[in-house]
């Protein structure tokens, strides 16, 4: 029983490596042979794991893909506006220092390519309401509504204000009419 979760509490990757590994991706010689020198250094760690050259290769590209999705959830939360519960994620220094040697894109986005189906208004002084289409369960980013479509419901709005108003004034009209006829009757 105390060697399992010894074996399991070793099994965790140390801070020393990753930013061993931190180092490897910021020299410039990415080939078979030096990843095999790096992982031969890693399983010389005292207290750390030992792990095969495929092993380390997995654990490393996993964290780079956790670090990059948490990156790019912070990024998307700051995009967005109002309502919900913000989330809460913070990069720890090992994230941030693998970030620095990534690429930016990966994260942010090419500036000069479009996303497909979320349009860029220009910003006004006063901003109009925007509809937003958001699912309940999980927080996404808002779509905003193009300018036709919202002169278009705009312009809708109006009239139903007015038919309202035509019916009130009908109903209005109904009324006098029904009292004026009691009184003839009477």
């Amino acid at each position: 029983m105390k060697s399992d979760v010894f074996t399991a509490i070793k099994k965790k990757t140390l801070s020393e490596q990753y930013e061993m590994y931190i180092h490897f991706k910021k020299c410039k010689h990415h080939n078979e042979e030096a990843f095999e020198t790096l992982c031969s250094e890693l399983n010389t760690i005292r207290n750390g794991p030992k792990r095969s050259t495929l092993n380390w290769k997995k654990i490393f590209s996993e964290w780079e893909s956790k670090v990059k999705a948490k990156a790019r959830r912070i990024y998307m939360e700051r995009e967005i506006t109002g309502g919900g519960v913000p989330i809460i994620e913070i990069l720890n220094d090992l994230d941030r220092r693998l970030l620095e040697v990534l690429s930016k894109v990966l994260i942010y986005g090419h500036p000069k390519v479009i996303e497909l189906g979320f349009l860029k208004c220009k910003k006004l002084k006063r901003a109009p309401p925007t509809i937003v289409a958001r699912k309940l369960y999980k927080r996404k980013r808002h779509l905003k509504v193009p300018m036709d479509l919202r002169n278009l419901i705009k312009d809708n709005s109006k009239k139903l204000v007015n038919s309202l108003l035509l019916i009130k004034n009908s109903l209005q009209a109904l009324d006098d009419a029904i009292v004026n006829f009691i009184k003839i009757q009477e």
